[in-house]
């Protein structure tokens, strides 16, 4: 299915990063539109009190912002970032102000726009009867073909726990691109992750996580015995 830009959002984009996974987009929409309210009042409270963690919050933003192809938001997040980070003052800072604010209410429509959309091709998609051909597709992913050894696998794994950890949503998206280059072993012992992921429960996905590293410690150790 092809979809248009929606407003602000890049739709095609975001769900190519989801794996085409409407229900995991829209948990994360949901979420990220109880944040985008917030954003103002944290950051200015932030720069007063503590730079690094204003840099921290216009990170988590831009990668959240881009994960859910608010490119916008993205943009403005990345630069704001990168003025924390150069140590401006705060004058320097103050000047973009007024764009993020504009951005995070445009985006705040476009999203809600979005979301009313998916929601209702779902709300269709659950009236189609049963065994019709809309409904038959199942298939399972074939697994893409890249550099899956264990170091290279254990190194994005150790990176998707930072993004854990951090409360970062961009982590459904590297989530979804490892998922089928995990050892055949450990397919099985995914479910756990994946459903704390698509519930966005993410503290509980990275004490799942932090166990699937452990196992596959284990079974590289197993190889090399």
């Amino acid at each position: 299915v092809v979809r248009a830009h929606t407003g602000g959002i890049d739709l095609d984009g975001a769900l190519a990063r989801l794996s085409d996974m409407e229900p995991l987009y829209l948990r994360a929409a949901n979420e990220f539109m109880k944040v985008i309210p917030t954003v103002m009042v944290k950051f200015r409270q932030s720069l007063e009190a503590d730079r690094k963690q204003a840099t921290l919050q216009m990170h988590t933003l831009k990668g959240n912002a881009a994960l859910l192809g608010a490119l916008a938001l993205a943009e403005i997040t990345g630069k704001l970032e990168a003025l924390c980070l150069a140590g401006v003052s705060m004058d320097e800072i103050a000047a973009q102000m007024a764009q993020l604010e504009r951005t995070l209410q445009a985006t705040h429509i476009d999203l809600r726009a979005v979301i009313t959309q998916l929601e209702g091709a779902a709300q269709k998609a659950a009236d189609v009867p049963a065994g019709s051909d809309a409904s038959a597709s199942t298939g399972t992913a074939t697994p893409a073909s890249c550099d899956n050894s264990g170091a290279s696998m254990h190194t994005r794994l150790k990176a998707l726990a930072t993004m854990l950890s951090n409360s970062d949503l961009e982590a459904l998206s590297l989530f979804a691109e490892l998922r089928a280059q995990l050892p055949a072993q450990l397919q099985g012992q995914l479910d756990p992750l994946d459903g704390a992921l698509q519930n966005l429960e993410l503290e509980e996905a990275h004490l799942h996580l932090l166990d699937l590293i452990c196992k596959l410690e284990q079974l590289g150790k197993a190889g090399d015995a």
